[in-house]
C-alpha cells in the first residue's frame, strides 16, 4: 500500500515537472492547431498563429548555420503548415515580423520566439 502511494506521488510529480520548469523559467507553453502563418520577408522568420487550447502568436526562427539561436523542431518538422497541431515552449519577449512593402519594411505582427516545437502531420 505504501509503495503504491509513493509510486503514485512520484509519477504525479514527474508529470508536473515540465509545467513547473516552464513556470519557474518564465517560458510560455503553447499548443493547438496552426490557424495561419505570415512569412516575414524582411526579418527572415515566420509568424505563426496558434489556436486553442493554448493559443497566441509565436515566431518561428529558422536555425542559421553557425548561429545557435533558433527554433528546435521535433517530429514531423512542419511548424508552418496550416492545420497541423503544434506543441512547444516560447520566450515571453515578442519579436517583430517585418514584411517588405514597396520600398521599405513594415511590421506585420509580433510574437514570442518558439524555442522548441513538436508537430503533427
Amino acid at each position: 500500500m505504501k509503495k503504491t502511494i509513493a509510486l503514485t506521488l512520484g509519477l504525479a510529480m514527474l508529470a508536473l515537472l515540465p509545467s513547473v520548469a516552464a513556470a519557474t523559467t518564465g517560458l510560455i507553453p503553447f499548443g493547438g492547431n496552426v490557424m495561419w502563418t505570415i512569412p516575414c520577408t524582411c526579418s527572415g522568420n515566420v509568424l505563426v498563429y496558434v489556436g486553442p487550447p493554448n493559443f497566441g502568436s509565436f515566431m518561428y526562427q529558422p536555425t542559421i548555420p553557425g548561429i545557435p539561436a533558433g527554433t528546435d523542431v521535433f517530429m514531423n518538422y512542419l511548424p508552418m503548415k496550416v492545420g497541423s497541431y503544434v506543441l512547444g515552449l516560447a520566450e515571453p519577449a515578442p519579436m517583430t515580423c517585418l514584411v517588405y512593402a514597396g520600398v521599405s519594411c513594415v511590421t506585420a505582427g509580433a510574437g514570442g520566439m518558439m524555442l522548441t516545437v513538436g508537430t503533427s502531420l
